[in-house]
């Protein structure tokens, strides 16, 4: 539990600084802080992926194995998005309107940064399905965490800032209440797992 310990820290801190960034972007119109702040909050949670395993209670290692590939993905396109955003920022600051426009007219940059971030949402709501079939977790709190999945996107296909903030405060709290309920819990210990039959040890753990 002490490295899942440390991981839950790295979950809600990235969400944390997501928040932050918005509220910046809000406040101050700070387009490149910004994108800092998201890239930096992105790097945060791939350190917060371990934590995210102690929240899925099954013993089916495939989904949870494209769980972790959806979140893994996603959270690095994200924060390599933010480098072609400051890019644009840039461009656009320096009144290069025609690099700008070609920047974003290039089909396989776009591709190749971009569709690839949509794998973290998904991941997210993947996760909270798992959540929801094991039964393990209080029903609101899943909950909050799918509504925050799902205003992540949408908040930054609508262009809202408000929806976004609103999404990244209910982000922290469903992480903050999840990590909260699994530290305080003594019997997420494998052993206790597998007396349940929630869990399936592989050999090497049967050995130890």
């Amino acid at each position: 539990m002490t490295y899942n310990k440390y991981s839950t820290y790295f979950l809600v801190t990235s969400a944390i600084v997501l928040l932050l960034g918005d509220v910046l972007q809000v406040l101050n119109h700070d387009n490149i802080l910004w994108t800092v702040c998201l890239a930096i909050s992105f790097v945060l949670f791939v350190a917060g992926i371990p934590a995210v395993n102690s929240f899925i209670y099954s013993s089916n290692s495939t989904f949870k194995s494209i769980i972790n590939s959806f979140l893994l993905i996603g959270a690095i396109a994200g924060a390599s998005m933010q480098v072609f955003f400051r890019i644009e920022i840039i461009l656009d600051k320096e009144k290069l309107f025609n690099a700008v426009e070609a920047l974003s007219n290039y089909p396989s940059l776009a591709f190749t940064t971009m569709v690839p971030g949509i794998f973290f949402p998904l991941g997210l709501i993947l996760l909270c399905i798992a959540m929801l079939l094991a039964k393990k977790h209080t029903t609101w709190k899943t909950m909050l965490l799918l509504i925050g999945a799902i205003s992540f996107p949408v908040g930054h296909a609508i262009g809202n800032l408000i929806a976004l903030i609103v999404g990244d405060v209910i982000l922290i709290c469903a992480w903050f209440l999840l990590s909260s309920e699994v530290l305080r819990t003594p019997g997420q210990t494998t052993a206790s797992r597998v007396s349940k039959g929630d869990f399936t040890p592989c050999s090497s753990q049967n050995r130890t």
